[in-house]
């Protein structure tokens, strides 16, 4: 995925403070929140329950929380008008009696109230619960009987649930007003649910749409759905599961006068057993279902639905879907399609999913002549075909598809095949759909990827198609080069669609796995998703960069004409300050062409990305400042590239990431980590670290919000990077570092060094050796904080990379810091390191000992360098670990451009 904006922008700027900053004091604030509109807009962010206790409890800002909250579907907040809630053994009840409830008030809000939605599965602040039956009797015991109804104008219920308890708290809420049900139920509440039907027939809800999901069944519900169906006169939709089509069912409902709309398709992944004939234990009757316009079912046999649409239910069909999950005999989608085609050659939508199972044999791959009958309905806009195997068809048939169905706006062609088979189609395809079809919306087809350097190159606007989507579905990725192949198709797609087109891949809700899933298969999945995701966004970023550029290319026109306009006037005239006028326009407009032709030509280079993150800092310029550039894996960085991008940066620390494919789980991802300074690569850095985790973490494109850990391999192992809750602050574990004292000649060496560089007598109480690292405690008295230090006497100590000068002398921005610390080496890139993370690997396991600080307990650290930084650290002694949390802020974004 690439765009190309030239300019390198700042997330963050500081702005100078006003002059003098208004003061909003209590009163003029109290006038703002008297103000509608002003308070409206506060109230759309608060909490549902924050919501009903306003409603509940203040008179002055009652009517503004009752008119956002009304507007909510869920339970919960009309119950906690009347009282708050609280949990007692896993069930909601009232905190408070109702006793006193102003049930006037109350009423007035529940009138108003449309729709009502309730899931016994989802989480209230945290927990998992229902409400107890004691709360609904509460309810009835004190509410006047002469109210009526608790929703008197509820009109749309959506239940979903897997308690039967759950399912009898519907109840209260139904009244006569009811016209929509989705009922959404789980296994074992066959007698709840049927409990529920025979109610409602009492209550004398007369319903229009009527939905029931359900997973298993038994007779219990199948005997009292009839009686259900055959009291609701004004139905007009009737979802239901397979399970329900028995000849019983289908006679009340095709007695109905109103019903327009029958569905007994698989909607919640109800799969029916390849050995019944679910949909097809009736016969249609004459007479019956005269006015229904839509009919789904599914059978196990193709043969069996074509006698039902000889029947002819109703001259009104306009809407067919057919689910047939088993083996198909030869020539049954042709016998069915042309049955259907002299049946209802006036159909406007067809849904013909013929996916079978792995317990099946393959099934035969369609082709065009299997659907060539459907040509003679000429009224036709939506179409749809699944199957295991992709569809054969030529450019002649799609050319032959597009002039006999004109009004065809959704074609969906065998997009998701279960097995790779078959062969898909060309690329080049698309062009002979875009080309047919004036008036195609969506289009999904099965695309053959290892025909991707076959596509020929079209110019722009050659057959530009309004399509609103082009599902790929399950087309494989073919290729050796999938930056190159994106381009490819990215740049074919965008040369014929609109800049408003949504790709897509995947598997749509009807498919079929024929084997379980593997690791493998996973894997090419997700691959899959993230090839067709950098076409998307590769064709938007072509659109909107041709279209800057023709916006720029016209301005360059209008320009040209009124240059050629202005020496049309300046003809035979002999006026030599206009024409050296003229000619340094002219010589500008050619600079700008130039400009022009240097921004395309930045098109085909490679494009880095990169952030700038000050690390350990709570503000924007402090801390210490590094890059931070995340590698796609098909990306070729040398290090020696890799070290001239950081010498050109010039910061203490450029980070390069890079994603190890197929690692991580649901909450952890892992990658390859390598830091430069200017000079050199360096095997550990604290502040490159933490720069790498707040950019991972603030992408929830490349991080997903439920990702809470990080682990880089590095050349010092592997390092983790956590989120710690609250404060927005990351966690990094390094390996600890332990010191030893040094001799006396070593003592007496850096104690006249120290001196030298900070221009005095410094008294040094302690030198430690630690590797790479010599450790200085210098005296409370020397003010390390304000001192200036010159560090070129540091470069005598040959043997370190660095020099950690250290006390414990309180620092007066952090006073709370148990030591500080300044540390300086030309080794780290720079003369003095403004915050260094891995010296605090020593410097935590040495104050622990010094001041007697437990292992395990947290340590507050200031670097008092000029731009200054602080660390949490925790020493983990057992294991060898030092922890430091700090804070990271994103100040720059840019890119960089390489061959």
């Amino acid at each position: 995925m690439r765009t190309s904006p030239f300019d390198t922008r700042l997330v963050r700027q500081r702005r100078a403070p006003a002059a003098q900053p208004p003061i909003v004091d209590a009163w003029n604030m109290e006038r703002a929140l008297g103000i509608p509109e002003i308070l409206n807009e506060i109230l759309k962010y608060a909490e549902l329950a924050a919501l009903a206790q306003m409603a509940q409890t203040s008179r002055r800002y009652s009517k503004f929380a009752l008119d956002l909250l009304w507007k909510s579907s869920e339970v919960y907040p009309l119950l906690e008008l009347l009282s708050p809630l609280n949990v007692v053994e896993d069930h909601w009840e009232f905190a408070n009696s109702l006793y006193g409830v102003d049930w006037r008030r109350f009423n007035g809000y529940a009138q108003r109230i449309r729709h009502l939605d309730y899931c016994d599965t989802e989480k209230r602040q945290g927990v998992s619960a229902i409400p107890s039956p004691q709360l609904f009797a509460d309810i009835f015991l004190h509410r006047p009987m002469s109210d009526g109804a608790l929703l008197p104008n509820l009109t749309k219920v959506e239940w979903s649930c897997k308690v039967s308890q759950s399912l009898s708290h519907l109840l209260p809420f139904l009244s006569p007003t009811v016209k929509t049900l989705h009922l959404t139920l789980d296994a074992n509440i066959n007698e709840s649910c049927a409990d529920l039907l025979k109610s409602l027939t009492r209550r004398g809800v007369s319903l229009s749409h009527f939905t029931l999901c359900i997973r298993e069944y038994d007779e219990t519900l199948l005997d009292s759905l009839p009686t259900f169906l055959a009291s609701q006169t004004e139905l007009t939709v009737a979802r239901l599961p397979p399970c329900s089509a028995t000849r019983e069912v289908v006679g009340v409902l095709g007695r109905l006068p109103m019903l327009k709309e029958y569905v007994t398709w698989d909607f919640v992944a109800y799969r029916a057993p390849m050995d019944s004939d679910i949909g097809m234990q009736f016969d249609w009757e004459a007479g019956r279902y005269e006015h229904l316009e839509e009919l789904s079912f599914t059978t196990t046999s193709l043969a069996k639905a074509s006698a039902i649409v000889e029947k002819r239910c109703s001259p009104y069909l306009r809407t067919l879907m057919i689910t047939c999950r088993s083996t198909l005999e030869i020539g049954a989608v042709r016998d069915f399609t042309t049955t259907l085609a002299a049946t209802y050659p006036n159909i406007t939508a067809i849904h013909i999913l013929l996916f079978s199972d792995s317990a099946s044999p393959q099934p035969e791959a369609l082709s065009f002549n299997d659907i060539r009958p459907l040509l003679k309905c000429t009224a036709l806009s939506t179409l749809r075909l699944g199957h295991n195997l992709p569809m054969s068809y030529t450019q002649d048939d799609v050319a032959e598809m597009g002039a006999a169905w004109p009004r065809m706006r959704s074609l969906q062609l065998c997009e998701d095949p279960t097995s790779r088979e078959g062969t898909g189609q060309p690329l080049q395809t698309v062009l002979a759909f875009a080309r047919a079809f004036t008036k195609l919306e969506t289009l999904a087809l099965y695309v053959d990827m290892s025909t991707v350097n076959e596509t020929p190159s079209i110019p722009w606007g050659l057959a530009t198609s309004d399509w609103d989507v082009l599902d790929f579905g399950t087309s494989s990725i073919d290729t050796d080069d999938l930056l190159i192949a994106v381009n490819k198709v990215a740049l074919f797609l965008a040369r014929i669609s609109g800049p408003d087109v949504s790709i897509q891949s995947g598997r749509g809700r009807a498919h079929v796995r024929t084997a379980v899933p593997t690791s493998e298969s996973e894997a090419e999945d997700e691959a899959r998703e993230i090839f067709w995701s950098d076409v998307a966004s590769t064709v938007r970023a072509m659109h909107l960069g041709r279209k800057e550029l023709e916006e720029e290319n016209q301005a360059v026109v209008r320009q040209n004409r009124e240059l050629m306009g202005e020496i049309d006037r300046l003809k035979g005239r002999d006026l030599e300050e206009e024409n050296r006028a003229v000619v340094a326009r002219n010589r500008a407009l050619l600079e700008e062409i130039e400009m022009l032709r240097e921004r395309v030509r930045l098109l085909d280079l490679d494009i880095l990305k990169y952030t700038i993150v000050d690390a350990f800092a709570s503000s924007p310029f402090s801390g210490n400042p590094a890059a931070v550039i995340i590698l796609e894996p098909s990306t070729v960085l040398s290090d020696s590239l890799a070290q001239k991008i950081a010498a050109e940066l010039n910061l203490p620390a450029t980070a390069f990431l890079r994603p190890k494919s197929l690692e991580g789980t649901q909450n952890s991802r892992t990658y390859r980590l390598q830091w430069f300074t200017p000079q050199t690569e360096i095997p550990l850095c604290g502040h490159g670290t933490l720069a790498s985790a707040r950019v991972l973490f603030a992408n929830a494109t490349i991080t997903p919000m439920n990702v809470n850990t990080l682990k880089f391999e590095t050349l010092s192992g592997t390092l983790t990077a956590e989120k710690v809750e609250g404060g927005g602050q990351i966690e990094l574990e390094f390996p600890a570092t332990t010191s030893k004292d040094v001799g006396p000649d070593v003592f007496a060496t850096a104690a006249a060094i120290v001196s030298e560089a900070t221009g005095g007598s410094v008294s040094v109480r302690d030198v430690q050796d630690a590797g790479s690292y010599l450790l200085v405690h210098v005296e409370e008295s020397l003010d390390l904080e304000n001192i200036s230090v010159n560090a070129s006497p540091f470069s005598k100590l040959t043997a370190f990379k660095g020099i950690i000068l250290t006390s414990n002398r309180p620092s007066a921005l952090a006073p709370n810091a148990k030591f500080i610390s300044r540390c300086f080496g030309a080794a780290l890139g720079t003369a003095e390191d403004p915050v260094t993370g891995s010296s605090h690997c020593v410097l935590a396991p040495y104050w622990s000992k010094v001041l007697n600080i437990p292992p395990g307990d947290l340590i507050l650290a200031r670097q008092v360098s000029p731009r200054g930084g602080d660390l949490e650290l925790v020493w983990d002694k057992a294991g060898g670990r030092v922890k430091i949390r700090g804070n990271a802020v994103v100040v720059a974004r840019g890119e960089m451009y390489v061959g």
